[in-house]
């Protein structure tokens, strides 16, 4: 079950179709549920150790060096076939390392952000951890809580609900119990349900859990982003950088192996021509610069860390610092989630305000008197209101 199912039903017919009451599940139907559907968690996506490791070798500049040495190898130069391996090895170790410990550390973190909510179990409110949630609790919310689930409101006074987490609207929300008449809402028309992530900004209400997990709005959302895998920038520059060389010492190969050939003529063997230029075009790679970059990303995954930033992978780190203008929208959810006008274009300036007010209203348009436009002056108030100016 989603929330659009209970939009357009009553909370008495909400809370039949749940197989609950005002009451509460009791524990035993508590504990039934809680096994058919699972802890209210969104299962987010288990990294092993070995997943880690393979990682630091699917580069394709690795395999470029590999490569290297490889043909190095069967050249008979031990010696740089070990180097370019032991530079391999050295690279794998240190992000590994990094990486690991970022791993283990958010883990470790995780387990100290245990929420709880405030239900009606049998009649008596009870405070369980939120993961305990089930479809059909009834759910007691307050200002300053955080929703744990979808729910359906049964019964509320004054609720306002901050959903910028989910719709990017920065404006509170009003909400009511009653059933909506139009079905298949958009997130942002169902006025009776609250989305799991929300905030309560002001008011209470009792509300029903329908859906929990990752059967929840948020825990869809997160399913979404956690199965498509994105090629970061810096992965792909690196893959750039390997074709270039690849192609590098192809061609020096090639130029080495014909121009030898016709100046040398016959008296060069065609065995030992190959050789020798397979040699040179090995040492064209780079064989540091895999490490070199590695301990740079290092070193900015420990400063980060200083700043109470944890980097899950040592490649986001050149994404980050490749910035360079950060887009929001127009709400500005990412910096104070305030929307301001500081300056109208306009012919009439009055006629402007008057529309804007009247459309937003006076708490969505906030305006100030010493920015010299909007005031009480510019027009005239309707009978019994006072000017407006901010």
């Amino acid at each position: 079950m989603t929330w659009s199912d209970f939009t357009s039903l009553s909370p008495r017919q909400a809370l039949n179709r749940l197989d609950s009451n005002q009451s509460g599940l009791i524990p035993s139907q508590a504990s039934a549920r809680l096994s058919r559907y699972g802890p209210n968690q969104v299962r987010s996506h288990q990294v092993l150790w070995q997943q880690i490791l393979i990682r630091q070798f699917t580069s394709p500049f690795i395999y470029l060096l590999v490569s290297a040495a490889v043909v190095s190898g069967l050249l008979e130069s031990l010696l740089d076939a070990g180097i370019i391996l032991l530079f391999v090895f050295l690279n794998a170790a240190l992000g590994f390392l990094q990486e690991y410990r970022s791993d283990r550390t958010l883990k470790t973190l995780q387990k100290y952000l245990q929420s709880y909510s405030l239900v009606k179990r049998a009649g008596q409110l009870v405070r369980i951890v939120s993961p305990n949630l089930v479809p059909g609790d009834i759910l007691v919310l307050k200002p300053g809580d955080i929703l744990p689930a979808d729910v359906r409101f049964l019964s509320l006074s004054g609720l306002v609900l901050d959903e910028s987490a989910l719709t990017g609207e920065s404006a509170p929300v009003g909400k009511t119990s009653a059933a909506l008449k139009i079905i298949g809402l958009d997130m942002y028309q169902a006025q009776n349900i609250g989305f799991a992530g929300t905030s309560v900004v002001k008011g209470r209400a009792e509300a029903v859990v329908v859906a929990t997990g990752t059967d929840s709005s948020f825990g869809q959302i997160t399913s979404l982003a956690q199965s498509s895998d994105q090629v970061s920038a810096f992965t792909t520059d690196l893959t750039r950088f390997s074709r270039f060389v690849l192609r590098l010492v192809i061609a020096t190969l090639v130029i080495l192996f014909v121009a030898i050939l016709i100046l040398k003529g016959g008296s060069i063997s065609p065995v030992s021509l190959l050789v020798f230029s397979i040699a040179l075009a090995v040492s064209v790679v780079p064989e540091a610069l895999p490490i070199v970059m590695t301990f740079s990303l290092s070193r900015g995954a420990s400063r980060l860390a200083k700043n109470q930033v944890l980097v899950k992978k040592l490649t986001a780190i050149e994404d980050l610092g490749s910035i360079q203008v950060l887009c929001t929208d127009k709400t500005g959810t990412l910096t104070e989630g305030e929307m301001r006008v500081t300056k109208i274009f306009t012919n009439s300036p009055g006629q402007t305000c008057r529309r804007g007010f009247h459309s937003l209203g006076r708490s969505a348009l906030r305006l100030r008197p010493s920015s010299g436009f909007c005031s009480g002056a510019l027009w005239p108030p309707s009978p019994g209101r006072t000017p407006w100016s901010t």
